[in-house]
């Protein structure tokens, strides 16, 4: 992909140990020249190779997933790391679905949890909390035509036991993304539910660990300037940061805006930033990394927006202040979508990106390091777009992780 970039240069002063010269020096993994890539040792001195493991595939009676998060196999006490599926089952009307599938062989580990209702009810996002509870955001529809709807929140134990369910009926949103805060709490990204105008108002919801309402945050909706969230994440000092996309009045731009919360919801910073070379931009996610840089994946687009969505990976510091914007070209006639966004230990990040043309679709995975540069990429042989993905549940970036992409029927592991 061709790459155009906006940031500084900085320097960071005389180099004592240089990543290439074949020496393992001070602060690097592995150093074999630089000579090939794929080889297991990464252009940043840094070991892996983006190697595609062999896929799991997903039982045919089970039904369609479209969010995941994985369980340690330490929190569980057993033998393998535990991949969590959210969805809905093939039934009419959609029952809300989730189940667990041990790793690597892709064993249903317990039963499936459904939730039913009157109208299609469906799971958005699921997060893993520390002792290993699965919390799970969805929403379900009030009338067949799926004109509106309500949000509804439910924690399970490891076991795919209910803890306990939430049907929040006075907040009419579909969530877009869910973060934990370190105490448990639960941060949404949420937008009003059901099809209708192309924008809809979106929010910005705290819960406590059991599911209640603490406040809400509503995007700009006013008719100057308007809004959509589509990201959330979270640091260890519990300030959350929103991404989404917004249009001035007039303006025929999209914006990138990224704000900034204390965990009571007061807020700390708004920032509006555009695409250096594209007129629109759709975030799709956003990561905070170990050195305090905010990460947002998204695609972008020109005037016409036909076949010309671009990748692109914007960073910002923790005050919102622009670090470099990076935009790739897609590969001719392709568009962009996806972008789920994962932060790796010691910088950098891996990004599951969608590709469509009509009615064929691929997914392309790249890991990025600090300062934007690819690291590796490549196409996965699936045929399908990504769903979503996440880093495994090491906490450490060795030789046993894996970045889990759920594309289709089947969930994909990479080594970063």
């Amino acid at each position: 992909m061709t790459e155009t970039s906006s940031g500084g240069e900085s320097s960071t002063g005389p180099v004592v140990d240089k990543c290439g010269d074949g020496a393992l020096d001070r602060g690097e993994q592995c150093d074999d020249g630089n000579v090939l890539l794929g080889d297991g040792c990464l252009p940043g001195c840094i070991l892996g190779d983006g190697t595609p493991l062999p896929p799991i595939d997903l039982p045919e009676e089970d039904g369609l997933f479209h969010c995941l998060t994985t369980i340690d196999a330490a929190v569980l006490g057993g033998a393998s790391d535990v991949v969590v599926l959210g969805g809905k089952t093939w039934s009419s009307p959609a029952e809300a679905l989730v189940q667990a599938f041990s790793l690597p062989v892709g064993q249903a580990v317990s039963g499936p949890f459904v939730h039913d209702a009157v109208f299609d009810r469906y799971v958005d996002q699921v997060a893993t909390a520390e002792d290993g509870d699965i919390v799970v955001a969805g929403h379900t529809y009030f009338d067949a035509e799926q004109t509106s709807g309500h949000l509804w929140l439910a924690r399970l134990s490891p076991a795919g036991e209910l803890v306990w369910l939430r049907e929040h009926e006075a907040i009419l949103t579909h969530p877009e993304d869910l973060a934990l805060m370190p105490a448990g709490d639960i941060v949404l990204a949420s937008r009003i539910a059901g099809w209708g105008p192309a924008f809809r108002p979106s929010f910005i919801h705290r819960f406590d660990p059991d599911g209640e309402l603490v406040w809400e945050h509503a995007g700009p909706a006013g008719p100057e300037w308007q809004a959509g969230y589509k990201g959330v994440a979270i640091d260890t000092d519990e300030t959350i940061y929103a991404v989404g996309a917004g249009q001035h009045m007039g303006d025929p731009k999209w914006l990138l805006l990224v704000e900034a919360f204390t965990a009571d919801g007061t807020q700390l910073w708004q920032t509006e930033a555009a695409s250096p070379v594209n007129l629109r931009v759709a975030p799709s996610g956003i990561v905070v990394t170990d050195e305090g840089m905010l990460l947002v994946a998204g695609a972008e687009s020109d005037s016409n927006g036909l076949f010309t969505d671009d990748p692109g990976l914007a960073a910002f510091d923790t005050t919102g202040a622009p670090l470099w914007w990076k935009t790739w070209s897609a590969p001719m006639f392709w568009n962009t979508s996806g972008g789920h966004i994962a932060a790796l230990p010691g910088g950098g990040a891996l990004v599951a990106w969608g590709h469509s043309q009509e009615d064929m679709n691929r997914t392309r995975v790249a890991r990025y390091d600090a300062e934007g540069e690819t690291l590796w990429e490549l196409e996965s042989d699936s045929a399908t777009h990504p769903l979503d993905a996440v880093l495994g549940p090491d906490e450490a970036l060795g030789p046993d992780t894996v970045f889990y992409v759920l594309e289709g029927r089947s969930v994909r592991p990479y080594r970063p």
